[in-house]
Order: C-alpha cells, then sequence, then structure tokens
C-alpha cells in the first residue's frame, strides 16, 4: 500500500494504481490540530484500521490538550521555528503555518507570527528578539549549527536560548505532532514537567 499526500505528482499515484500497488493519495489540506487527527483517522480507515486510528488520533489530541492545559497559566515565552537562514535566506514558521498552532499549544507566542509564507525579515526576528529560538534538527544537521547561528552576523545580536527539536517530527502532520508540542513545552518550562 502507498499513501501520498498532495505533493505528489497524481500521475506517479496513477501509474503505481497501473501496476497493482493499491494507493492512497489525500488531496484535501488537512490544516492545523483537528486537519492532523482527521489526517490519522483517514489513514486508518485507508489501512483498515478505522477503530485503531480513531484511539490513536484521541490519544494525540489528549496529549496535545494535557500540554495545553499545564502551560495555560505560565507566564507566556517567545520563540521562533527557524527552518534556514543565513546564505540560505531567513525562513521560519510565521503565523499562517501549521508549525504556528504547534507553537501556540505548546503555551508559547510565535515571535514572527506577524510574517507570512514562512518568509521573514532579519529586521523582523531582531525586533522581536525571541527568548527561545527553535532550530530544528534533522539527519545531516551540522552539528555546529547553534555555534554556526550564535556567531553569524545579524544573529549573534539575538539574546534568546537556542534549543533544538526533532525536525522530521515537527515538520509533518501526524502522530509525533504531540512529540513536538510536548518538546517545545519541556524547553521553554521545563519546571512544569
Amino acid at each position: 500500500m502507498v499513501i501520498a499526500s498532495s505533493i505528489v505528482d497524481p500521475a506517479f499515484i496513477a501509474n503505481l494504481a497501473t501496476a497493482g500497488v493499491e494507493t492512497h493519495q489525500f488531496l484535501e489540506e488537512y490544516n492545523g490540530l483537528e486537519g492532523t487527527y482527521a489526517l490519522i483517522r483517514k489513514v486508518g480507515e485507508a489501512a483498515g484500521k478505522k477503530a485503531e486510528a480513531e484511539a490513536l488520533a484521541e490519544s494525540v489530541k489528549n496529549r496535545i490538550e494535557s500540554v495545553k492545559a499545564l502551560t495555560a497559566n505560565v507566564e507566556k515565552k517567545s520563540c521562533v521555528y527557524i527552518i534556514s537562514w543565513g546564505d540560505w535566506g531567513d525562513y521560519a514558521a510565521t503565523g499562517d503555518t501549521y508549525m504556528n498552532e504547534l507553537i501556540n499549544a505548546a503555551g508559547a507566542i510565535n515571535a514572527v507570527a506577524s510574517a507570512s509564507n514562512w518568509s521573514i525579515s532579519r529586521e523582523l526576528l531582531l525586533s522581536e528578539n525571541p527568548d527561545y529560538i527553535i532550530l530544528p534538527l534533522y539527519a545531516y544537521s551540522d552539528p555546529a549549527q547553534a555555534e554556526n547561528f550564535k556567531n553569524t552576523e545579524p544573529y549573534s545580536k539575538l539574546s534568546g536560548t537556542i534549543i533544538s527539536i526533532d525536525g522530521n517530527a515537527a515538520e509533518r502532520q501526524g502522530v509525533r505532532s504531540a512529540d513536538t508540542v510536548e518538546a517545545i513545552a519541556k524547553a521553554l518550562y521545563p519546571e512544569l514537567f
């Protein structure tokens, strides 16, 4: 069975189906956390595991709601989730992204929520000077990325604490969305856990 998102070329999916491979492509947009729970249910249904998927979606939702409850009364800290910086351009989770909702669910304020389409200006980043800078980690990440960020102008002017979380889990809607919310909350509010 092949399960694909909307970014996969439908012609490729059609070729797989022609070859006899069971395919399911989800072309709808699954926005926000509610969309994540719906996507988990749709994948489970496609796999013939509807009841298990329902239970899993509820489990993910309950974990996220628990973090929301834990952080409801804390003094909110600001953060920015950096996708790219420097020579590659300045990109971060802006207010119109799925990551913005995960940041808010973790009890934080997205410092660059006023920007859109993942694109931020250095001026915005410097003026907001978030309490925390999240640099996601991937298998190919440079182990010195935090040091490099801190030592590169103009980012060296930021006073926030740099933290890292699993970028693959954070940037893909699904079961690991709860892991991301928990990871951000634990980094910003360790006293609650």
